[in-house]
């Protein structure tokens, strides 16, 4: 299991790099089955396929912070097979610096990241809410690094 965190390429993307002043603007969880999970504006929580890892940067987990796959899988699934939507709300007031709300029903990606984590088992950052940090923020986590050999590959390839 990997984090992928995007930079983005389209204006929504850009909006939010710069009015949060982040280095990326979604984050998603990605099987080793190639099964993507993720909290998308206008679909909610969703399962897609890896397809292209064109503009992406690949984080993976330290051996420190085992994780319980199968827990996050039921819980994503749980999350998918529900119609979870998407927390625009929670979007417009880390990208503004408005005082955050949690939202019961919604997601947004990081917050989406985050919560899963939890339910496997790790907790990213200590004593911080998933509703409250910009996937900047997550890529924080110490428990989080660089996936060198990935990121080797793509940006050389054969």
């Amino acid at each position: 299991m990997r984090l992928y965190f995007y930079r983005g390429k389209g204006l929504g993307a850009a909006l939010i790099r710069w009015f949060s002043r982040s280095k990326y603007a979604h984050v998603s969880i990605v099987f080793q089955d190639g099964a993507v999970f993720e909290a998308y504006p206008r679909v909610g929580v969703r399962k897609t396929w890896l397809k292209s890892t064109k503009g992406i940067t690949p984080f993976v987990f330290k051996l420190g912070a085992p994780v319980d796959s199968a827990a996050v899988r039921i819980f994503l699934d749980a999350e998918c097979g529900a119609g979870t939507k998407y927390d625009y709300w929670g979007v417009i007031c880390f990208v503004m610096g408005l005082k955050p709300r949690r939202s019961e029903a919604r997601y947004f990606c990081s917050e989406l990241v985050f919560d899963a984590l939890r339910a496997g088992g790790v907790d990213l950052l200590d004593r911080v809410d998933g509703w409250k940090l910009r996937p900047d923020e997550l890529s924080w986590s110490p428990l989080i690094t660089i996936d060198s050999a990935l990121k080797f590959q793509w940006e050389n390839p054969i």
